[in-house]
């Protein structure tokens, strides 16, 4: 569950701060292995021991997937297997003593293709993520430099982890509150340069070759919380993106994007948590919807998803649960059944 709240909130924040550099030297290397290896976003895991999906096609074809768990609900294995029989990938996971992934080992047709170490401080903090393809040859490597428990220094490796390929540095006032963020090449040359001091609404926002500002600012209205980010996209062009939380206790309600004009881009809803998002849409430049993808739930329990696009219905998938967990998904494309999945648990004794 915690995992998989981190992958939401470093996507989230990824998507803030897109850029024609990047902002920073992201941590998420394990996160997104960890979703692509199929683990179901908010689904509670803990006792189980291990989930069998089967994946039918339209032509009654079956492939197989088998999810393993630690009594912690953590992913520690998982195998795709095809309709034929044979496995085609499997991927195998390591955690620390706090339960933080320590190593993940992706295999293709029985052969190592790929592992990745992740390195931690005292304080627990990342330190070195490591890539290392099946030839035991290092292809992508990231180190974090900490100075009272606050990233100051991190780097980005060319291949073989020696020679450094960028370098990000972070400033901080008294406050512990980041003031800039600076990326240079590996000549230790300046690329560019970010700034965090803009923090009133209605401030125009500076851009030149070598530096962006960046602008943050949150505001309440009625019962919530609004937070905006403020900065500029891959094309140069000013982009803002809104945050809307419960007053109270600052559970998550509306997240959208707004164009240089200030045109709404997307808007996302959720019933108060990010694991349960009601609704995604999509607009045109005038403002129109242009696709949009509405959830309904029983519970915590997602029971129907549809998507449709310019008005007509593209997608529906459809969800039944038994105890509380998975046992069905139906997908229909164009209300007609593309494929179905019916899931099987073993689970750990509970003492």
């Amino acid at each position: 569950m915690k995992t998989n709240y981190l992958l939401l909130l470093c996507a989230f924040t990824i998507l803030l701060s897109s850029a024609t550099a990047q902002e920073y030297n992201y941590q998420i290397t394990y996160n997104h292995d960890y979703y692509q290896a199929g683990q179901d976003v908010g689904h509670d895991n803990k006792n189980v021991k291990q989930k069998t999906v089967y994946n039918t096609n339209k032509k009654a074809q079956t492939s197989k997937y088998i999810y393993k768990y630690n009594k912690d609900g953590q992913l520690t294995s998982f195998e795709s297997i095809n309709r034929k029989g044979k496995i085609v990938s499997q991927q195998i996971n390591e955690y620390n003593d706090w339960s933080a992934i320590a190593k993940m080992e992706r295999y293709k047709r029985g052969k190592l293709d790929q592992q990745v170490i992740t390195e931690y401080n005292a304080d627990h903090n990342v330190v070195a993520i490591t890539t290392i393809n099946g030839k035991g040859k290092t292809v992508r490597k990231k180190t974090y430099v900490y100075k009272d428990k606050k990233l100051t220094e991190s780097y980005l490796y060319k291949r073989g982890g020696k020679k450094i390929s960028k370098q990000w540095l972070y400033n901080y006032n008294n406050e512990g509150k980041k003031t800039r963020s600076t990326l240079l090449n590996s000549r230790g040359k300046i690329m560019h340069e970010w700034t965090y001091e803009c923090n009133d609404e209605g401030i125009k926002l500076a851009q030149t070759k070598d530096e962006t500002q960046v602008c943050k600012y949150q505001k309440t209205e009625d019962d919530y919380l609004i937070q905006v980010n403020q900065s500029f996209d891959d094309e140069g062009k000013i982009s803002k993106y809104v945050r809307k939380y419960t007053l109270k206790d600052t559970l998550i309600v509306e997240s959208s994007r707004y164009d240089k004009k200030d045109r709404i881009k997307y808007l996302m809803t959720y019933d108060h948590s990010y694991y349960k998002q009601t609704s995604y849409k999509s607009f045109t430049k005038k403002g129109k919807l242009r696709s949009q993808s509405i959830s309904k739930y029983d519970g915590d329990n997602i029971i129907e998803k549809r998507y449709t696009y310019k008005g007509k219905l593209r997608s529906e998938t459809n969800y039944k649960y038994q105890d509380n967990r998975i046992v069905e998904r139906e997908y229909l494309y164009k209300s007609k059944l593309s494929h179905k999945a019916k899931y099987e648990y073993e689970f750990y004794d509970v003492i």
